[in-house]
């Protein structure tokens, strides 16, 4: 068949065809350009920033309160109250709602329960308005609920307690953490003793609170509540001719929640049989840990004489943790916060610098057995672009195969292929000027220019092969190739751009996190495009010379 040739040049046409010619003319000049802007483009990789999906772009603030367990849903509601007070007066509040303890009748009462959810938490879910500015007043909130956070850790008698009962997220924080991926720093130290395990998290804790893009930084370690403590005295229970072991089983079924026959305190002159709760919340006894105590001692137990408590044992309100995980039959605490920057991948960088050193510092302390494994965003960040580099990858090779087997050649499709790194220019360029971090919306974006800016390439090379078999030579087929195919490409490459401004601009709802994917494409398109039209020529002819030589040396 017969290749139609357009009569008359178009004004794109008369500019890209001296284009053309002259990059030909100087094919080095051109591919040191383009490896240039190939270069600079993974230069701009760190100011880019990376991070793991992009930000929800709702302005929302969630204040969540969790009071010692225990506490009532009255005392909760009041702490809720005084936190609402000024968001009534606040201009920039549209609404704002709060949700106080878990319903019993719920279907998700068991999974809030589990979570922690109870008549001690509340969460305060605030909108703001769409020209508010969501830092300045997440940081006011905060200022603000300090005084709060302070009168209620000496109201529950916690002053030396580094623990929060009021946090406050931006939307992207919250969401995150309930969907489990965001901005969430999640990191697990293990080891055989619990001493080893509790000064490494120290440590590590110590050193993280100095990155400044870290918030609401929190260990399971200073979740703490006063229990009380009975250590039996065997030597004073021997003196008094009780069994130990009855004693034991006596108070077994006081922390069970049972009363026990004999098992008696004196109040006010009366006696009262009683059962052990273990938390000093739950006794009511928050605001006044001694008067919990006292109470404690003067249990009178055993049979058939029975004695004070304090008389047999000693009896402690020492603060436990809340919580003692096991990771692998290993004793495990954990170490969690918000991740406040943009570029997610850098603040991930700085804390594994400071996990190596904490790993340096206990070996050198001769602590063994202690594992430091990260979580959260940081595993959820490096599968997901291990992932999405395989998955790119393996679509790069599956489209060369296709190229090999319907163009019958080897060179053919790799001169194709490398249009692929021409697109990570203005890919990254693009992401740059539309201020996004690179992330997985943005690697999915790199997948799908695998397969349209192949397209570009296609129709020129096939057209200059076409061409050359009809006795054209190379030179003048690349020129005659490229001015024909011009048209096509351009509306290829303009429609796809044209229909992805949309997403771009985040136009319509539920478009924010394709925007990166958008901006990607586009960029992507804009610089292969005009690179493909140049340097593919050129290297098409640098390797059609190189075949030449090696059939006349042949």
């Amino acid at each position: 068949d017969e290749v139609g040739i357009e009569p008359r040049e178009t004004w794109y046409q008369k500019l890209y065809v001296p284009s053309l010619k002259w990059a030909l003319g100087h094919r080095a000049i051109t591919l040191v350009v383009a490896g240039a802007l190939f270069l600079g483009s993974m230069a701009l990789v760190p100011i880019i920033g990376t991070s793991f999906l992009p930000s929800m772009g709702e302005k929302m603030l969630v204040v969540e309160i969790e009071l010692p367990s225990g506490t009532d849903s009255g005392t909760t509601s009041e702490v809720a109250a005084l936190i609402e007070a000024p968001l009534a007066d606040n201009d920039d509040v549209e609404t704002y709602y709060t949700t106080i303890g878990t319903s019993t009748t719920s279907v998700h009462a068991s999974m809030a329960a589990a979570m922690g959810g109870g008549d001690n938490t509340a969460e305060i879910t605030i909108l703001l308005n769409d020209d508010a500015n969501q830092d300045k007043e997440q940081a006011d909130l905060r200022l603000k609920t300090e005084e709060i956070n302070d009168a209620l850790k000496m109201a529950f008698g916690m002053e030396q307690v580094e623990l929060d009962f009021i946090t406050v997220l931006s939307g992207d924080e919250a969401q995150g953490g309930q969907m489990g991926f965001g901005s969430g720093l999640d990191i697990s130290v293990m080891g055989e003793s619990s001493a080893d395990v509790g000064n490494a998290t120290d440590l590590l804790y110590g050193r993280l609170e100095k990155i400044e893009d870290i918030s609401n930084l929190e260990t399971d370690l200073s979740k703490v509540v006063p229990r009380l403590d009975i250590e039996l005295d065997s030597a004073e229970i021997a003196a008094r001719g009780l069994i130990e072991q009855e004693l034991r089983n006596e108070l077994f079924l006081l922390r069970m929640g049972y009363t026990v026959e004999g098992v008696s305190v004196d109040v006010d002159g009366e006696r009262y049989g009683v059962f052990v709760k273990g938390v000093v919340a739950e006794l009511g006894f928050a605001d006044n840990p001694e008067k919990a105590l006292a109470l404690a001692n003067q249990l009178r137990v055993g049979a058939p004489q029975s004695v004070a408590l304090h008389e047999v044992a000693t009896v402690g309100l020492p603060a436990r943790p809340t919580h003692i995980g096991h990771i692998d039959q290993k004793l495990s605490a954990s170490i969690s916060g918000d991740i406040t920057a943009k570029n997610v991948g850098a603040v991930n960088r700085l804390v594994e610098d400071e996990i190596d050193a904490v790993e340096e510092e206990v070996e050198a302390l001769g602590i063994e057995g202690v594992e430091i494994r990260p979580g959260g965003v940081m595993e959820e960040m490096a599968e997901g672009f291990e992932r999405m580099g395989i998955a790119i990858m393996v679509a790069m090779v599956i489209a060369y195969l296709i190229l090999v087997v319907s163009m019958r050649s080897i060179l053919n499709p790799l001169i194709i292929m490398v249009s692929l790194p021409l697109a990570s220019i203005g890919a990254l360029l693009a992401l740059l000027i539309g201020g996004y971090t690179l992330g997985m919306s943005g690697m999915m974006g790199v997948l799908l220019l695998v397969g349209i800016v192949l397209t570009n390439a296609i129709v020129l090379i096939a057209l200059v092969e076409q061409l050359r078999k009809q006795g054209m030579n190379t030179y003048d087929a690349l020129v005659e190739g490229g001015r024909t195919r011009l048209r096509p490409i351009l509306m290829t490459a303009l429609t796809t751009m044209f229909a992805m401004l949309p997403l771009a601009f985040g136009l319509g709802g539920g478009t924010l996190i394709a925007g990166e994917l958008a901006v990607v494409v586009i960029g992507g398109l804009f610089s292969s495009t005009l690179l493909t039209l140049l340097v593919i020529p050129v290297i098409y002819s640098l390797v059609d010379g190189l075949r030449r030589r090696r059939a006349r040396a042949g």
